[in-house]
């Protein structure tokens, strides 16, 4: 799964909004907008660890790597 996919599942599963997880994060709407959209692919790993921690998942569970056995 995409991460920008990845991100809207997971902020509409805990009922926010962009604006919410924006606030949480210190990022724009509009940036997060672009980051579910697709429009930025690869927003940088302080961006994925400010996301991951306001939505409660590791950074791994963010970019679907899978825990090994």
């Amino acid at each position: 799964m995409e991460i920008g996919k990845a991100i809207r599942k997971l902020r509409t599963k805990a009922k926010l909004t962009q604006q919410q997880l924006a606030q949480s994060t210190g990022l724009a709407p509009g940036h997060i907008a672009q980051i579910e959209t697709g429009v930025i692919r690869d927003p940088g790993l302080s961006v994925v660890a400010k996301l991951a921690g306001a939505l409660g998942v590791s950074i791994d569970q963010l970019v679907g790597e899978k825990k090994s056995a």
